[in-house]
């Protein structure tokens, strides 16, 4: 589970490269430090918010530390790493929908920029 859980990170990385040349072609400024911070902001402030959402959900649901779970508790632990999740990766899907940098677009990019760098 950890390596499927990981390989989006390196998504992650490869994509805010690509996003950094498409922003200099087509404004020809090159912002890799400013795309980079504010993506490594949201990645913490996502880790922040999902580790107080599990906490929220343990609380809603019942959860006690050192005793026999209720039924419903242990559904929505269940639900917690099942469900919601899933959720998550399909509203993920849907909007990566509109990303256009596709391996043709990049290599595009790519010449355009060596060309203008001669």
């Amino acid at each position: 589970m950890g390596l499927y859980l990981q390989y989006g990170n390196a998504v992650v990385m490869a994509k805010m490269a690509d996003v950094v040349d498409y922003g200099q072609y087509k404004n020809g400024v090159r912002i890799t430090g400013m795309i980079y911070s504010s993506v490594i902001f949201f990645i913490k402030l996502g880790v922040a918010i999902g580790g107080a959402a599990a906490g929220w959900l343990l609380a809603g649901y019942g959860y006690q530390a050192d005793t026999a779970q209720t039924e419903a508790t242990q559904q929505g632990i269940l639900l917690s790493f099942t469900i919601y999740p899933a959720i998550g990766s399909i509203l993920v899907a849907f909007v990566m929908r509109w990303y256009v940098l596709d391996n043709q677009k990049v290599g595009e990019i790519h010449l355009e920029l060596n060309r203008d760098a001669k």
